[in-house]
């Protein structure tokens, strides 16, 4: 509890607070936008002209950047729901429960340099980062941070199953759920479509909170 109130205390600070409108797209036209923009060479949101931006000017990027290099994640090839950081989450919540946070650096730095946008790394990056007063004018691992939560905050209230926020991995959600407020809590489930996702509701002592867990599913 005592780790969980530092997080929220950290984010306090790095969430922007003049948050855009939630986007209002329902889950398949705002995948249909994102598949579009991501696959069109023509576009600055193309995935790859978008992924260099991270490499080359990590500095340069902005909330749409980060949105549709988060959500473009779906349909790219190899994507699949668990990747295989979900395994390095652990040893990452090791680390930091036992204060080794050179060492956090050292792994989350490995990750993101094949995941960008991990929105747990990123978290523990930026708390650890904060902590060691390191400079972080190379890849601008806060600042990622900072536009990768505000751009997910962005696609609903979460206040009900018309209105969800749009997570694309299941830790996300704990991640946003945490930095709300909403904490513990039993997990249940709404709508769904088995080609898109599942309307997730999770009920707290704070109230109800609504994600909306999306994928894709090419059509055969």
């Amino acid at each position: 509890m005592d780790k969980m109130k530092k997080i929220i205390a950290l984010i306090s600070i790095l969430l922007i607070t003049n948050s855009a409108k939630p986007q209002s797209t329902d889950q398949v036209s705002f995948l249909d936008i994102v598949n579009t923009l991501v696959s069109d060479s023509n576009s600055v949101f193309f995935y790859p002209k978008l992924l260099q931006k991270v490499k080359e000017h990590p500095n340069e990027l902005t909330e749409s950047d980060v949105q549709y290099l988060y959500y473009g994640q779906v349909f790219q090839t190899g994507y699949t729901p668990r990747p295989e950081f979900d395994d390095y989450h652990t040893d990452l919540e090791r680390f930091m429960m036992n204060g080794r946070k050179r060492k956090v650096i050292e792994l989350g730095t490995e990750i993101l340099a094949k995941y960008p946008f991990d929105l747990t790394t990123l978290l523990y990056m930026s708390e650890c980062i904060k902590e060691k007063k390191l400079p972080d004018t190379t890849y601008f691992f806060t600042k990622r941070f900072r536009l990768l939560l505000q751009s997910i905050l962005n696609t609903g209230d979460g206040k009900s199953s018309l209105s969800p926020i749009k997570v694309i991995f299941i830790w996300d959600e704990y991640v946003i759920k945490g930095i709300l407020g909403f904490l513990g809590g039993t997990e249940g489930l709404g709508k769904s479509d088995e080609k898109h996702g599942v309307i997730c509701v999770w009920n707290t002592d704070k109230g109800k909170i609504f994600f909306e867990e999306i994928y894709y599913l090419p059509k055969k």
